[in-house]
């Protein structure tokens, strides 16, 4: 899907040129969250094609590349909390703007 791809293996793509916003929110762009938040971003894009189970994943996803790029446990877990919130509040404004209540 444009610049990004996940092949069968879950090996996730991001070519050269992908535009991202860095962390939202009251965030330090600092490496390990940079890494972190492009990649985020990225199956979030996925995500949209792929269904929530999917999105779910991605933010788990976020929270793991945090702790492997040397965020403390204390922020990769906040960061995963509010990413994990974000998700829902989308989820049920998608489903609100949809009509299905």
């Amino acid at each position: 899907i444009g610049r990004v791809s996940i092949n069968q293996d879950g090996m996730l793509t991001i070519q050269r040129g992908f535009i991202w916003d860095g962390a939202s929110g009251p965030a330090f762009d600092d490496p390990a969250m940079l890494v972190a938040s492009l990649a985020h971003d990225a199956l979030c894009i996925l995500s949209s094609h792929l269904g929530f189970r999917f999105r779910r994943a991605g933010d788990g996803f976020f929270r793991d590349v945090l702790l492997s790029n040397g965020a403390p446990r204390f922020r990769a877990w906040y960061s995963y909390l509010a990413v994990t919130a974000y998700t829902y509040k989308a989820r049920f404004n998608a489903w609100r703007l949809r009509g299905s209540y």
